[in-house]
């Protein structure tokens, strides 16, 4: 051709040790290769990007190649071929009779070519035969027909650009038409982008799967295997709670923490989560609900995590240390989805397209009972939103513990939910479970992949048209996919999602109630036994609404083609009747393993705080912890169990300085059973038995053995309280202590099963109690012994007396009153809150005497003697119902031996108060005088 050194050219293009070339359909790039022809060696990176149609790679060197997903980061090996030398065919054209004209544009001669036979528009039924293989139903075999017939159609034109400054090719363009539809295919060759081509050595010494694919497959995109939505999930949840709230005993309340407003101030529906203006409100919904419908999320474009997330655990110092301690966001967690038992889901060939999650299960991935109850049945660092993990999280005796608990529990009932899917609990995976057929080809890239997989065999088997071959492959299978999708067929989650209602299952749920198992293994066992004797009373089959497509050359793979028609009123029915006989058991399988959880975790009861008050009148009934109708009531005692924040346990914190009980005087008991402060309900707890003994002994060696019945009442701000009253009586000289025994079990539901369930007081609230997530599945409380609280001691104060006499002295006239007398009281002494010392009744005994002899007084040697000799006499009489009281009685005794003689005279009167041998002695001189 003149002008155009057209043979240097294609020598010049044969020749090149290295170059670059790209490869675009329509304006957007399929393939982007590296050549080194002196190595026989290629790098090629495939695919549009973005989340439909992801980047890939390929390294090939000779014939031996590897692949893989760029977001993935795991190789495989690829069957086939390397891309033919595209430089090299496009040399092939430059031949004298191949250009059919020339014109030049700028820098630039664009050379028209003439083509010869190409196999898909020439040979078509027999080149997709061969390619796709023979349809084995009428819908592969129709989108064939028509396959065959556009590509028999297609009108083609090629175009070579070439250099004219360099004399090299610069590009290669070809442009499809068939039946008004054209595409366009553009080569595009330069200088080489890489020094050096990666080799095979390293990715050779890594562990590949077995398994082989063509290169195209690398453009596949399985973002899901199938689950019910969340807006099943969240709704479920929800009719789980409010199961429990209509099923609860309304007096006591027992599960009453579960449906608490604090967790939620409005329900989540259905109606919600598909109402795009609402849908999920962390602020709103209860945090069951948020895990549950979080399970599947994964950090992409369309599904991250709530911020709540990060907000409920910004406390927790694992989560602070690393914000994927308990949920890895790039994580592709549905692997773990399918199995109510020990086994999961097996491997599939083609789940290398979506990365290969660890497991210890040899070829197949934890199951849904194992990755939702985590400990060591998984690999913790892939998943703490787990049963065990929620557990530990419960026993940090803190609310934003408990949130974050029943937030993991949501985690394990989205799993037990899923396992109420058939195909779930089938063990058989349903990427397409949740799309329409156009939303899963898209998703899947899959029309992309199947004209990239045809023109791949056109390129390699069309010799120097090969470029132009592939042209008509890819666009002809692209248009002919796309034009066969349909928004009418839909998979099995996506027809529940979209139309279900849940009024459908209101009655079942009604009726089968809360569903409960012993132990956190048998709740999923038997959803599972529940969804595959449902689908076995079935007419329909595993996976539910899906059919097979084409993914060659591995042939036909289930699971992927929604079919059900949502125009087909009685097909649809099949799969609502399906529906609505297993919701009753997630509902109420869901509550149960809730129920089950709280009587795992419950805290054991504690006496918490204990206050005891005297005062000078009785009360009638207190009105408040620690205080009552008597506003001078003394705080003898104030105790409370707390936790600090550097300590792991409690400690007994005393509110006040304990002060000793005055004997013989009316004890208020308060009792505060707890804990009652973590939340969202605080307050005292709900006793079913309380009892109340105090125990001690008095210093010569009496027995002291109280009983207190307590009695249940009220405070408007510390909830729930107990309290009694005692009188505690220390007739000697020396202070006492009494012991006090407190029993008491609580009203909250506790794990039956346990040696000891927890609903017994906890003798040693110093020891926090926490069940053992470890030993299922009783989960044994540790730092808990039940049994009597004997932690706190009181004081009794010794005998106090005061002598007092009326009147103070005893004068005797002996002409007009010849008898006088005087009365002599014991009176105990008792402290107020003040400590200021009030006289009161004497309860203890008291005995009195009076000396025989009284002594004369003013007188230089004044005589002793008895008091006839000196003219009276003295008696002592003793109250016979009030022994702490006496009268001393005066009388003229003329008859006596001695004269009556006036004058002042001291007698002495004693006494002894108390218990005999520990009494109080005292001694009392009476003034007496005779005038």
């Amino acid at each position: 051709m003149p002008g155009l050194p057209l043979e240097r050219m294609a020598a010049a293009a044969r020749e090149a040790a290295q170059y670059h070339v790209c490869l675009s359909h329509d304006g957007q790039v399929v393939y982007d290769v590296e050549y080194d022809r002196t190595h026989r060696r290629q790098y090629v990176r495939l695919g549009r990007g973005g989340r439909r149609f992801p980047v890939a790679e390929a390294v090939w060197s000779g014939a031996t190649g590897y692949g893989r997903r760029l977001d993935v980061d795991r190789w495989v090996r690829l069957t086939g071929e390397p891309l033919p030398d595209l430089l090299a065919n496009a040399a092939g054209m430059l031949t004298e009779d191949r250009i059919l004209a020339v014109r030049d544009e700028d820098d630039e001669s664009i050379l028209d070519v003439q083509v010869g036979r190409l196999d898909p528009r020439d040979n078509a039924e027999e080149f997709y035969r061969s390619v796709f293989g023979t349809p084995t139903d009428e819908k592969r075999r129709g989108s064939l027909r028509r396959l065959i017939e556009l590509s028999q159609s297609v009108a083609v034109t090629t175009q070579i650009r070439v250099s004219r400054k360099h004399n090299r090719i610069s590009s290669l363009h070809i442009r499809a038409d068939a039946r008004g539809t054209e595409s366009a295919l553009d080569i595009t060759f330069s200088a080489p982008r890489m020094d050096v081509l990666p080799s095979l050595d390293e990715i050779e010494g890594l562990a590949v799967p077995d398994v082989t694919v063509p290169m195209a497959m690398l453009l596949v995109h399985v973002p899901t295997l199938g689950g019910w939505c969340g807006t099943n999930h969240g709704s479920w949840t929800q009719q789980a709670i409010d199961l429990i709230q209509d099923r609860d005993d309304p007096t006591t309340r027992p599960y009453g923490e579960i449906y608490h407003s604090h967790w939620s101030s409005e329900p989540l529906t259905e109606a919600d989560m598909r109402d795009p203006q609402k849908g999920l409100d962390p602020t709103k919904h209860h945090p069951l609900t948020v895990g549950a419908s979080c399970e599947d999320k994964v950090n992409n474009s369309d599904s991250v995590l709530p911020a709540c997330y990060h907000d409920w655990f910004i406390s927790d110092s694992d989560y602070l240390a690393n914000n994927a301690y308990y949920f890895k966001e790039d994580y592709l967690r549905d692997y773990h989805h399918f199995g109510g038992e020990a086994t999961g889901l097996d491997h599939e060939w083609y789940f290398v397209f979506r990365g290969f999650p660890p497991t210890t299960c040899g070829s197949r991935y934890y199951s849904a009972r194992d990755w939702g109850y985590g400990h060591n049945r998984i690999d913790p660092n892939l998943n703490r939103m787990t049963f065990t993990e929620a557990i530990r999280q419960y026993s940090q005796y803190t609310l934003d513990g408990k949130r974050r608990a029943y937030l993991m529990l949501g985690h394990v009932l989205h799993l037990l939910q899923d396992v109420g899917e058939p195909d779930h609990a089938e063990l058989v995976p349903h990427p397409g479970s949740a799309y329409t057929e156009r939303d899963a080809y898209n998703t899947y890239g899959y029309c992309e992949f199947l004209a990239t997989y045809a023109a791949g065999i056109a390129l390699a088997s069309g010799g120097i048209f090969g470029p132009i071959a592939a042209a008509i492959a890819w666009g002809s299978t692209y248009g002919i996919c796309r034009a066969a999708l349909s928004d009418n067929h839909v998979g099995y989650e996506k027809l529940i999602n979209d139309r279900w209602d849940p009024a459908w299952a209101t009655e079942g749920v009604t009726q089968t109630g809360i569903l409960r198992e012993t132990e956190y293994d048998g709740y999923f066992k038997k959803m599972s036994d529940v969804a595959k004797a449902r689908l076995s009373h079935s007419t329909l089959d595993c996976p539910l609404g899906l059919g097979r497509i084409s993914l060659p050359p591995h042939g036909l793979i289930p699971g992927l083609d929604p079919e059900i028609d949502i125009n087909d009123e009685g097909e649809c029915q099949k799969y609502y009747d399906l529906t609505k006989s297993i919701v009753p058991h997630i509902v109420g399988l869901s509550a149960g393993l809730v129920q089950h959880f709280l009587e795992i975790v419950n805290h054991p009861p504690i006496v918490e705080r204990l206050a005891i008050v005297q005062g000078p009148t009785n009360l009638v009934r207190p009105n408040a912890f620690a205080f009552g109708p008597n506003t001078n009531a003394c705080l003898r005692y104030d105790a409370e169990w707390v936790i600090p924040a550097s300590s792991p346990g409690r400690v007994l914190h005393h509110r006040t300085t304990p002060k000793p009980l005055a004997q013989d005087r009316p004890a208020y008991v308060f009792v505060l059973f707890g804990p009652t402060a973590i939340g969202p309900e605080t307050g005292g707890r709900l006793m079913t038995h309380t009892s109340l003994v105090l125990t001690g002994k008095h210093i010569h060696g009496q027995s002291v053995n109280i009983h207190v019945q307590l009695r249940h009442a009220q405070d408007s701000q510390l909830g729930h309280f107990y309290w009694g009253v005692f009188t505690a009586q220390n007739c000697t000289y020396r202070p006492f202590t009494l012991d006090l025994a407190i029993e008491g079990r609580d009203t909250l539901p506790h794990l039956a099963q346990r040696q000891h369930p927890g609903h017994e007081l906890d003798s040693d609230p110093a020891s926090v109690a926490k069940p053992s997530s470890a030993d299922p599945p009783t989960y044994p409380l540790a730092g808990y012994e039940p049994g009597p609280d004997r932690c706190h001691h009181i004081h009794i104060a010794a005998l106090e007396v005061e002598f007092t006499k009326q009147p103070d002295r005893l004068v005797v006239l002996p002409a007009r009153e010849p008898e006088g007398s005087i009365d002599l009281t014991i009176q105990q002494r008792f402290r107020d809150c003040s400590g200021e010392v009030h006289p009161g009744r004497m309860r203890c005994p008291v005995t009195w005497s009076l000396d025989p002899q009284v002594r004369q007084l003013g007188m230089l040697g004044a005589k002793k003697g008895p008091p006839g000799m000196f003219g009276f006499a003295m008696e002592l009489r003793v109250d016979a119902l009030e022994p702490a009281k006496a009268t001393l009685t005066v009388t003229r005794s003329p008859r006596g031996p001695g004269k009556y003689m006036p004058g002042q005279y001291e007698a002495t009167v004693r006494y002894t108060a108390g218990a005999p041998g520990q009494s109080l002695i005292g001694a009392e001189a009476i003034l007496v005088e005779l005038l």
